[in-house]
């Protein structure tokens, strides 16, 4: 990888972190997105939620989920920390409405 590839990544990186939040409720995942370019907010009831999957990253630092929702649609959540008590969250909250 050239100094300007890992460069461009790190960029990358840390505008997904300053402008992409995930907030866990009881109720519902809400994604919002502030971009300057693109903004949006994606809400899903867990209740929609069909799998969860969690890989670890960085020594189980942080990870990724991946959670798959009964229309067949799927949410891609990166670098997330404490991805396995959010996971645990998510299945506990599924099951409980």
């Amino acid at each position: 990888m050239s100094a300007k590839e890992g460069l461009t990544c790190v960029v990358l990186c840390t505008a997904r972190r300053l402008w992409i939040q995930y907030r866990f409720t009881n109720k519902r995942l809400i994604i919002t997105n502030t971009s300057p370019l693109f903004k949006s907010q994606t809400q899903v009831a867990y209740s929609q939620v069909k799998e969860v999957r969690s890989v670890p990253r960085g020594f189980g630092a942080w990870g990724d989920m991946v959670i798959f929702l009964q229309g067949g649609g799927q949410l891609e959540l990166l670098g997330m920390e404490k991805h396995a008590e959010l996971k645990d969250h998510i299945e506990r909250c599924k099951w409980t409405l």
